[in-house]
């Protein structure tokens, strides 16, 4: 399970102060991605690139879907444009793929922010089981 105090705490803090979302998801010990509504990374932390093999640089600008198994890309895409309607993600265990191929068990939560470069992003923050 994911620490919720702590997604709570990230998600507040971006309301709060959404100029300073890089130095806010570097503090924290959750693997955390920002995403467009268009589907693409914004931001990721240290964290997340541990987690998932992969340098920032081969993230920021692509699809997050590089970090879904193949058959789920597609479903996980819906999901992701559902998100920018409902504005609300139910807390969940998923399966990622990290740049090596493996798959990784995550709980994830997620949260709405419209106020990072003046647009509505999805805030993913993700914990490995």
């Amino acid at each position: 399970m994911i620490d919720l105090k702590e997604t709570k705490r990230i998600k507040d803090a971006l309301q709060q102060e959404p100029q300073k979302f890089q130095k806010i998801i570097e503090d924290t010990f959750l693997a955390i991605c920002i995403t467009s509504k268009e589907a693409n990374f914004v931001a990721v932390n240290s964290n997340y690139e541990k987690l998932y093999g992969y340098r920032r640089e081969d993230l920021i600008g692509n699809s997050f879907t590089i970090v879904v198994p193949m058959e789920n890309r597609k479903d996980l895409k819906l999901y992701h444009d559902r998100f920018f309607v409902d504005k609300y993600e139910i807390l969940r265990k998923w399966q990622v793929q990290g740049s090596d191929g493996r798959i990784i068990d995550i709980f994830a939560d997620a949260g709405y922010n419209d106020k990072i470069n003046g647009a509505p992003h999805k805030i993913t923050l993700v914990q490995a089981l």
